[in-house]
């Protein structure tokens, strides 16, 4: 790679100082690399990591004397202080001399360090700069000598600060090659290949900013560099000779350990001109994904980063991210005194009553999402500006012929080719690595959740002896593409079966299409959510394992952290898993493309162009501890949950339409039930779709910050979702991670692919500022932690806004305990029963005694209660159901004088819904008679399959309405509470608890739980069953199960009594154990 993208512009004519040409070939005296496994890595530029070293100062006195050999140098060859330059503020930025001789001193201790616990390297891999600290672990030079040696480089480079700058873009040598010849005129030079994705340039700011401006027109991203000078460029050329010169004075020796100088395409040996090739490196480009790549052919397969963060892991994980035999590893996370910095935490000092509401500790998260299959990975794609939405006919050869139609509304198809997608060859490898001993075959989803999942809990870094534990998980039926496709098989293939006449030939010809139709071959059963979530999660456990499943469409990720933390305060759990996950069919798209509701060439999130979202693949998984738990076990505490809010829109035009009264109320209640001031949120990652929701989001943002002090810096707003699409489900537990990055790094990530901000904003005059580029994350205000929240809003109104900080252990001891709602285990009643089933005349005659079904009839929409035709008519049996069901329970409350706005629904709802089934057959109707026809060029042609597959579709037709834009709203599950929730104008909390063994008991005991916490006065939660699906179509069944209704309304004692609630027998307990459930209903 550097033989053809380097070579051209190394000539440099005769007043060259090392000759006419830069010669890049071996030097005489080299030495092949040797094959081996194990690779230190040192940092370079960007290496310098204050806080790390002024605590192994402080906790290692064995160190000391290298920081005082460095104090002294940094003050007699240059004047500066390094001892200061450890505790500077974010926003100071250290003398060049103290950031070089950190980073260098820095390489030597976590070198060293892993060497001291038995580590032996085979080889040492130094990224620029970060040569200069392998040639010291590896012993070629002392440590007094390579620091000498930094000292000597600094000054040859004097007098060269105009020189220019460096700046990474996001794509390869190839393809920016081609742009810089596009470019013309220009003193650009490529100086470093990161990884196959990412080049750096070095060269002039003025031609610095011709290019960006470039790359800015074609959506590219170019992050500058920190870097003072224009390294691995011919600027640096008169540096050489002066370098080369005061090199040569350093005494060098064998080294212990080989060095791998990829540029000299050598390691050191014998009479190697060290002088010579570290002089050479100032101008000579550095290939560092080749050398990555050379040593994985040569068997390395084991990597240690000698420094803070994870730079170059992720490089190498880029790199080689087609291998899954490869194993990162960071020195300082491996260093014992690091370790005893956070285990310090631990001293009766800080230590916290677990008693009353305290702040929530995220110890362990993970995610899988498009182009990151972890959140390392995810993380670097965030910094690149790396967009990772793809085509859907590059993943699905005939998405085009099936599934796509590029007028913007077309019934039943997308009018969009794009999607998120996760690499299942790359899954499968991760997977595999993982080592989770699966109680069956996975799905992809599964696959999601377990990486994800292990993740997690490899940042935990408890692997048994949990204590309790539970499970909350944002999921749809309508997120798993291999459910949709098996229900899709099963109910074709079962309604051209019955058909008369059919040959044992064309049931051949069906077991044909069953193995190619897709991913969800199976019994669908085995696709459900149930059992999809489940299972892993006990897999993962290795037992029996509490999961409660929460879907409130695009918040439910945040819904699930709101129960999880609740679970964590009431006792009932002491390790709390949540998240979401989401790989939907192309169903999803082509309903969602019904009200134009999608993108077709990029999503630009809070541009004046926005045209719509993409959805996407995603799972990710949080742990969390109370607080007191996390820091008395000695727990690495990732980032701090501080305050949750969550609301329904109510009314609004429709259960798709937003409202600034809805997303307003969830921001206010994240502040006012908390101890949190909003006066120091510095950074917001809004829920931006990319659609008309954005302006209605910014609205409620303005209106929640209006009173924002103008002395303070305007708060940062980003969104996600430009970069990797809409994960659905799982999007709010995306934008945790990227926050916990953000703090971990301070880092303020800049808006990805944002050309210009939406001019209906007129953020001008907002508390907020949208960039495009990254920014430092300064200190907060009067001390307090760095702090931002999260915007997540999900379809059909549910809204929730999260508070997140970094963790500060004084400002932690710091935050008042008011004893809580939560913590005085309040009297919980039933203040009203109401149950529907099917009886008398309301009973459908057409299915057999075994199952009692309602005729269409006998489902009406309550009086009073105003719905369009087109609505009613799309809208589901469930949600009829739920609003028939809530009816006179709301009645009486609001009889009784409860605020609306303190009313919550919650109901346990089973499955996909059969208006969802025979939408998803109308969806994938011409895929289906598509494979029929390449069977039948193989076969034979079937006239009577042929004819059978009209008629199946034909009869469907007939008694089924084409999709349209009230489709999706009709079938989602969310939706079946929201309904409820939007035309009763209730503004608590809604969602719906997922399918599980006792769907009564699971919304009971969350209901129980919102009302001793304040979330809602009152909650009217309860079940519903719908039996087995595509009851419409006339099928018979054996189940016993009858279509039916069960609602509550729960309140505390002292709610019912304030209100003159009827107490029909208090909820003394409920017992959600991983094998026992039972309740407590005492007269």
């Amino acid at each position: 790679m550097i033989g053809r993208f380097f070579l051209h512009r190394r000539r440099a004519g005769p007043n060259h100082p090392l000759g006419s040409e830069v010669k890049m070939g071996k030097a005489a005296t080299d030495r092949p690399v040797p094959r081996g496994t194990t690779v230190f890595l040192f940092q370079g530029q960007g290496g310098f990591h204050p806080a790390a070293l002024k605590s192994e100062f402080e906790t290692n006195a064995g160190v000391r004397p290298l920081f005082q050999l460095v104090q002294h140098l940094c003050g007699t060859e240059f004047g500066t202080d390094f001892h200061a330059s450890l505790s500077l503020g974010d926003r100071e930025k250290p003398p060049f001399s103290c950031e070089q001789l950190g980073i260098y001193l820095g390489g030597f201790l976590w070198g060293r360090s892993l060497i001291e616990r038995g580590i032996t390297p085979h080889i040492m891999l130094g990224h620029s700069f970060g040569e200069f600290a392998s040639l010291a672990v590896g012993g070629a030079v002392s440590f007094a000598d390579g620091a000498q040696l930094v000292c000597e480089r600094i000054k040859a480079l004097q007098g060269l600060e105009q020189a220019g700058r460096m700046a990474a873009v996001s794509m390869g040598a190839e393809q920016l090659e081609h742009h810089l010849r596009d470019l013309q005129d220009h003193d650009l030079e490529i100086a470093v290949i990161n990884h196959p994705e990412q080049a750096v340039v070095s060269g002039s700011e003025q031609d610095l900013a011709r290019l960006d401006e470039k790359l800015r027109l074609e959506q590219r991203a170019m992050h500058r560099l920190k870097s003072q000078y224009p390294f691995h460029c011919t600027k640096l050329l008169p540096a050489v000779p002066i370098f080369r010169e005061r090199a040569s004075r350093i005494r060098y020796a064998d080294a212990t350990y080989p060095i791998y100088f990829p540029s000299e395409s050598c390691v050191q040996s014998p009479g190697f001109d060290i002088a010579g090739a570290l002089s050479r490196h100032l101008t000579t480009p550095f290939d560092f994904a080749s050398a990555v790549q050379n040593l994985y052919a040569l068997g390395y397969r084991t990597f240690y980063e000698c420094g803070g963060g994870t730079l170059l892991r992720n490089l190498v994980r880029r790199t080689l991210r087609e291998h899954s035999d490869i194993s990162l590893h960071g020195a300082l996370e491996m260093s014992p005194f690091s370790q005893a910095t956070s285990i310090r935490t631990s001293t009766p000092d800080a230590q916290i009553p677990a008693d009353k509401m305290e702040p929530v500790a995220i110890v362990g998260y993970g995610c899988v999402l498009p182009g990151a299959l972890d959140s390392d990975e995810y993380w670097m794609n965030i910094l690149e500006g790396r967009c990772t939405i793809s085509r859907c006919d590059a993943v699905d050869p005939f998405f085009l012929e099936d599934l796509y139609n590029e007028e913007a509304v077309t019934v039943d198809k997308t009018y969009s080719p794009l999607a998120g997608y996760v690499d299942e060859t790359l899954l499968d490898q991760r997977f595999a690595s993982i080592g989770i001993k699966a109680s069956r075959q996975y799905s992809k989803i599964q696959k999601m959740i377990a990486v994800a999942s292990t993740e997690a809990f490899e940042r935990y870094g408890v692997s048994d002896n949990f204590g309790k534990v539970a499970c909350f998980y944002g999921a749809t039926p309508d997120g798993i593409r291999e459910y949709d496709e098996s229900l899709v098989l099963k109910h074709f293939r079962e309604g051209i079966e019955k058909l008369p006449e059919a040959s044992s030939s064309s049931k051949e010809r069906l077991e044909l299409l069953q193995r190619r139709f897709g991913g969800g071959t199976g019994n669908p059963e085995s696709f459900s959510p149930a059992q999809t979530y489940k299972v892993v999660f006990n897999d993962l456990f290795r037992a029996e394992t509490k999961t409660i499943l929460v879907d409130s469409a695009c918040s439910s990720s945040l819904y699930a952290t709101d129960l999880a933390v609740k679970s964590l305060m009431t006792g009932q759990t002491d390790l709390a898993l949540c998240g979401g996950a989401f790989a939907a069919s192309a169903g999803n798209s082509a309903l969602f493309a019904q009200f134009r509701g999608l993108a077709t060439s990029a999503v630009r999130a809070l541009d004046d162009n926005a045209e719509g979202t993409v959805f996407s693949d995603g799972a990710v998984t949080l742990l969390l501890r109370r607080m007191s738990d996390a820091v008395n076990a000695g727990h690495h505490i990732y980032g701090v949950i501080r305050a949750i809010g969550l609301s329904s829109d109510g009314k609004s035009p429709g259960v798709n339409v937003p409202t600034v009264t809805g997303q307003h109320l969830a921001i206010e209640r994240a502040y006012s039930g908390s101890s949190v001031d909003r006066q120091s949120i510095q950074y917001i990652e809004a829920h931006a779709t990319a659609t008309a929701g954005d302006v209605v989001e910014f609205k409620s943002l303005t209106r929640a910050f209006s009173t924002r002090k103008p002395d303070l810096e305007k708060i940062r707003l980003g969104a996600g979702k430009s970069l990797i699409g809409h994960t659905g489900w799982a999007s709010g537990g995306s934008a945790i991670v990227k926050m916990l990055y953000a703090l971990k790094n301070q880092i303020m990530p800049g808006q990805t692919a944002l050309h210009r901000i939406n001019s209906r904003f007129q953020i001008e005059s907002s508390p907020f500022q949208v960039t495009t580029t990254h920014e430092s994350w300064p200190a907060n205000t009067a001390g307090q932690p760095r702090r931002c929240a999260i915007n997540s809003f999900g379809f059909g109104g549910t809204n929730a806004h999260v508070v997140i900080e970094e963790y500060c252990p004084a400002s932690i001891a710091s935050v008042p305990r008011d004893q809580h709602a939560g913590a005085d285990h309040q009297d919980v009643v039933i203040c009203a029963i109401r149950t529907i089933f099917p009886f008398g005349d309301s009973i459908t005659d057409n299915l057999d005694s075994h199952f009692l079904r309602f005729k269409a009839q006998a489902l009406k929409i309550p009086a009073g209660k105003l719905l369009l035709p087109d609505v009613a008519e799309q809208m589901s049996r469930s949600q009829y159901l739920s609003l028939m069901g809530c009816e006179d329970a709301l009645s009486m409350l609001k009889g009784k004088g409860v605020d609306p706005e303190r009313i919550s629904v919650i109901l346990s709802h089973n499955d996909k819904c059969d208006r969802a089934c025979v939408t998803n057959l109308f969806i994938y109707e011409d895929r289906l008679r598509r494979l029929l026809r390449e069977i039948s060029a193989t076969a034979g042609p079937d006239a009577w399959l042929e004819s059978a597959t009209d008629r199946f579709f034909t009869t469907l037709r007939k008694t089924h309405l084409p999709s349209g834009p009230y489709t999706l709203p009709g079938i989602m599950p969310s939706i079946v509470s929201g309904r409820v929730a939007q035309l009763n104008d209730l503004k608590g909390p809604n969602f719906i608890v997922g399918e599980s063994s006792a769907r009564s008991a699971d919304s009971l005991e969350i209901a129980g739980l919102y009302v001793r916490f304040g979330n809602a006065d009152v909650v009217v939660c309860g079940g519903m069953s719908l039996g087995k699906h595509f009851a419409e179509l006339g099928e018979h069944h054996d189940s016993e199960v009858a279509e039916g209704i069960v609602v509550f309304a729960v309140a505390t004692k002292k709610i019912a009594e304030k209100y003159d609630l009827p107490i029909i027998a208090p909820l003394r307990q409920i017992h959600s154990g991983s094998a026992h459930r039972s309740m407590d209903l005492a007269a």
